[in-house]
């Protein structure tokens, strides 16, 4: 009997060392899944300020063309002025 009770001893230390490494495996597992998320998180609210600022450049370029269009046109204003 002492041959098979080594034998348990020996296959519950390894089964134990196994079980360890899972749990480790597991919990590397979970904390990987943490970073996952907390990235997808950054890639979400990256991605809205990217359209807000998108949104803005085109407010502004907007308001550029206004600007130079009224330029323009009090430019133009201005010659018709001086020429008459």
């Amino acid at each position: 009997m002492t041959d098979l009770n080594a034998q348990t001893e020996t296959a519950l230390a390894r089964f134990e060392q196994a079980l360890a490494a899972a749990e480790q495996a597991f919990a590397e597992l979970s904390r990987r899944g943490e970073q996952v998320g907390a990235l997808r998180e950054e890639r979400e609210r990256l991605a809205r300020e990217l359209e807000q600022v998108r949104q803005r450049a085109d407010e502004l370029t907007r308001a550029g063309r206004t600007a130079l269009s009224r330029i323009d046109t009090a430019m133009q204003r201005i010659r018709q002025a001086l020429e008459a």
